[in-house]
């Protein structure tokens, strides 16, 4: 539900990586956290706010969970205008990162069963979505209607109709978590997930449907890759190589997809398996999270990047490219 700015902490921080690999019963609220809400809420206000001239620039979003940042850059040029705690919160890391038509961003939180909803160029959230069923990894918004899907590694994808109010959540016997999702231009909400049997997941939710359809899709997949709707067809992280990351594009007749297009990334050495990929127009922004860089390159046609922003560290997770309003 919406809530006004309330901390909740959790016991323990599941990190991504430990999320895709099934952690989700050590996250649990506890009560009792007025105090180190109060003192978050003052580090929020340290955070100097965008000038006019900044804000009214695209911004691209990068967070990472090492050090709890999510970082802004100006897009598509790369600089960095502000930095983000969002450990400040009360939470843990950021991991998946979405926006709407209006540039508000959304981040899932990777504790406190949250996602927070920031203004285009804010410097501390206006809203929070709280809901002790999910455990939130990837976020997605219809275009169209403002509706908010989650993936959550609890098992279920929720939709907040309207980016508020109480969600609407869906589950399928047999898919034990979800990871990311995307609306279609129809308003159809795709999600990918783990079968607990262990396997590749993905599942359909039919605008104004009440259930969840599991789709079949040509190929060897693996779980926890992200996926994106292009404008055309669905995006769907395929396999990686040692210097390389396929993206594959998948157009469907009824409950089958089939690849008709296969976008390669080529990569720097030992980079580590990718979270998140943003499509914006013609470029994809892709963390490359084992080199702490976010690369550029042409969507479809993929091959070497066109440029690169050198972050450091590691463990970078989302990006989103959030539109001016």
């Amino acid at each position: 539900m919406l809530r006004p700015l309330v901390s909740r902490t959790a016991a323990s921080v599941c990190v991504a990586a430990a999320l895709l690999s099934g952690c989700v019963g050590a996250l649990t609220p506890s009560d009792g956290a007025g105090n180190a809400f109060q003192s978050a809420r003052s580090r929020r206000l340290a955070v100097a706010p965008l000038d006019a001239g900044t804000r009214a620039k695209d911004l691209l979003y990068v967070s990472n969970r090492y050090d709890c940042a999510v970082y802004v850059f100006t897009y598509p040029r790369g600089k960095l205008v502000q930095t983000l705690n969002v450990c400040d919160l009360g939470f843990g890391p950021a991991f998946g990162l979405c926006s709407d038509k209006g540039g508000d961003v959304f981040m899932t939180m990777g504790a406190g069963f949250s996602v927070f909803k920031f203004a285009h160029g804010g410097s501390q959230p206006v809203a929070q979505l709280e809901s002790d069923s999910l455990l939130p990894v990837g976020c997605s918004v219809d275009p169209k209607s403002g509706d908010l899907g989650i993936a959550s590694a609890t098992g279920n994808v929720a939709v907040y109709r309207n980016g508020s109010g109480t969600p609407a959540i869906y589950s399928l016997p047999g898919i034990s978590q979800y990871f990311f999702c995307t609306f279609d231009g129809r308003g159809n909400l795709f999600a990918d997930g783990e079968l607990s049997r262990d396997g590749f997941a993905l599942v359909e939710l039919l605008k104004g449907g009440s259930e969840l359809h599991e789709l079949t899709v040509s190929g060897n997949r693996s779980p926890g890759f992200a996926l994106q709707w292009d404008g055309r067809h669905l995006a769907l992280g395929g396999t990686q190589g040692s210097n390389a990351f396929t993206i594959d594009r998948i157009k469907f007749a009824g409950s089958v997809g089939r690849v008709i297009g296969t976008t390669t990334l080529e990569m720097s050495p030992n980079t580590s398996v990718p979270f998140q990929f943003w499509i914006q127009d013609h470029t994809i922004v892709q963390p490359e999270n084992g080199n702490a860089d976010v690369g550029f390159w042409q969507y479809p046609k993929g091959g070497g990047q066109t440029r690169s922003i050198r972050i450091g560290g590691s463990s970078l997770d989302g990006v989103t490219v959030s539109t001016a309003p």
